[in-house]
């Protein structure tokens, strides 16, 4: 059941399996508060004849599946809703065109994508200031936004992708109920963890205090939060930032999904092997977390067979494989590089764990997503997003403490994925099912109906 508070109010979800008091994904909560008992299911055939069709406004700077995770959710999240039967218009930069072009056939005949030309001094702006960039676009944004509402009366704008806090949004101005979301960027390393940044701490410092204290009292951050008749934020962070921005109601959600054609209809069970394969994405920066993966791998008893494969970068940086030879274990990890989509899915049906090491939110939860879609549990940091989507059913939250103690715990987890294989297994069953009822972009379609039908209509 949804609960609000006055104001600033977080709301909670069930979610399949055994849950605690930790917040979880939107997509989990929203159609049995929204729809009667059995619907949730059966609209996944189809178009639900219960209803009235929306005309829904959407912003996303980047659309495109072939554009990085925020080109899939500008995409993938505006066909799912025309496939719910609403006329969906999605506002994207002109640049995206040959992407959009390209995506996969059915485009649903109701899902209209408008390309919107950039001032000329925002393709002056070039690489140097991609933030004035972003903010000349949106102001293109605006007009193009205020001419359609003009021409079809719309009943919802959502301003998607491009939400980096301090990027904020102008569509509030069009005086139509409004969401903006998932909006990150509010979270921050752990300062116990400074040491892991080496000459990039002096930025980690900034952020600290810019993020928490300086963003609420922005304009360009106050206007368009405080307008929104709904903030969706990827991590607890972020929500505090919003909510202290005038935010009134909160919900914290991933900024991705995971498309059907990755969520197989039984669980995809592994074959008992004597060695723990452990996949870890990222790339060779400290707060990637990889030296914290390091520290623990080398923790781990000797007598453990276990493979940490890293996948994100084609070699490794003279400070890991310098780590890697000091601690012994240059047996435990494989460099794998950097990969495409579908070979990183194989590595995935491949592996037994994923660890997911991040400081903070340097990348959207849509590789934890699959992972979980895939059967993977995941030893993860209990912090953030990722702290936001684990489970104790599906996944090891680690506390976040100290370097050493937070090392000794997720070296605890990998030993316990190895010696306990029928507990891994379980655990990877618990993963598949949650990801494939509750994390699919037609379940997240489904949530975003449901909130927008409780803002137009109050229902």
């Amino acid at each position: 059941m949804v609960t609000e508070r006055p104001r600033s109010s977080m709301v909670h979800s069930p979610t399949l399996g055994p849950t605690d008091d930790r917040m979880c994904g939107l997509a989990s909560l929203t159609p049995t508060a929204a729809y009667p008992p059995g619907a949730v299911d059966a609209h996944m055939a189809g178009p639900a004849p219960w209803g009235s069709i929306m005309k829904i406004l959407l912003s996303a700077h980047v659309c495109g599946p072939e554009l990085g995770s925020d080109g899939r959710l500008g995409w993938y999240l505006p066909a799912a809703l025309a496939d719910l039967g609403h006329e969906v218009h999605v506002l994207t930069h002109a640049d995206n065109q040959p992407a959009v072009v390209r995506a996969p056939d059915p485009h649903p005949t109701n899902l209209h994508v408008h390309f919107v030309e950039p001032p000329r001094l925002a393709r002056r702006a070039g690489e140097a200031s991609p933030t004035l960039r972003h903010r000349l676009w949106q102001r293109a944004a605006e007009r193009y936004a205020t001419e359609l509402d003009g021409a079809i009366d719309v009943d919802v704008v959502h301003h998607l992708t491009g939400t980096d806090m301090l990027a904020g949004s102008r569509l509030w101005r069009l005086a139509k109920p409004f969401v903006i979301g998932p909006v990150r960027g509010g979270d921050v390393a752990p300062s116990a963890f400074r040491a892991s940044f080496a000459t990039s701490s002096r930025s980690e410092a900034v952020r600290r205090v810019m993020r928490p204290h300086v963003a609420p009292l922005l304009a360009s951050v106050r206007n368009p939060m405080g307008a929104a008749h709904l903030v969706v934020a990827t991590n607890p962070a972020s929500a505090d930032i919003v909510a202290a921005a005038g935010a009134r109601r909160i919900v914290i959600d991933a900024d991705a999904a995971v498309g059907d054609d990755l969520v197989s209809d039984l669980y995809p069970a592994r074959a008992a092997d004597d060695v723990l394969n452990v996949l870890w994405c990222g790339r060779m920066q400290p707060v990637y977390g990889l030296s914290l993966a390091l520290d623990a791998l080398a923790l781990v008893r000797p007598n453990c067979q276990i493979r940490l494969r890293l996948v994100g970068s084609d070699r490794l940086s003279a400070e890991v494989e310098a780590q890697v030879s000091h601690a012994g274990i240059c047996h435990r990890v494989d460099n794998v590089g950097r990969v495409g989509a579908a070979e990183l899915t194989k590595l995935m049906f491949d592996s037994d764990v994923m660890l997911a090491t991040a400081l903070r939110d340097v990348t959207s939860s849509r590789h934890v997503l699959e992972a979980l879609a895939t059967g993977l549990p995941v030893i993860g940091l209990d912090h953030h997003a990722v702290g936001a989507l684990l489970q104790p059913a599906w996944g090891v939250p680690v506390p976040v403490e100290y370097p050493r103690t937070t090392a000794a715990g997720i070296g605890r987890a990998l030993e316990r994925m190895h010696d306990e294989p029928d507990t891994r297994q379980a655990m990877g069953e618990a993963a598949w099912r949650n990801a494939s009822r509750h994390h699919t972009w037609a379940a997240r379609a489904l949530a975003f109906d449901g909130h927008y039908r409780q803002i137009v209509y109050g229902r």
